[in-house]
């Protein structure tokens, strides 16, 4: 079993589908609120099939849906990535 999780509902749920949308619950305390237990290999099919649906973008950060509170939080980890690079 796998614990799937997320720091916003709609991420985990975008990822999940509708079909988990009763299994995926809240812990307010945990540094990831919202999570999801499932099947180690049920978590592999989900994710190549949502490889093949989703990735097809050339800029994940230009991909979003307008949200500009995500885009900042994107904008935040890149920069700290670009940081540790050097």
């Amino acid at each position: 079993m796998l614990l799937v999780r997320a720091r916003r509902r709609e991420d985990l749920l975008t990822l999940l589908g509708p079909a988990y949308d009763g299994q995926i619950k809240e812990d307010p305390r945990a540094d990831y609120r919202w999570r999801a237990l499932m099947k180690e290999s049920d978590f592999k099919a989900l994710i190549s099939d949502y490889i093949s649906r989703k990735l097809e973008y050339d800029n994940f950060k230009a991909a979003q849906a307008p949200d500009p509170e995500f885009e900042r939080f994107l904008h935040k980890v890149w920069a700290e990535g670009f940081r540790l690079q050097k």
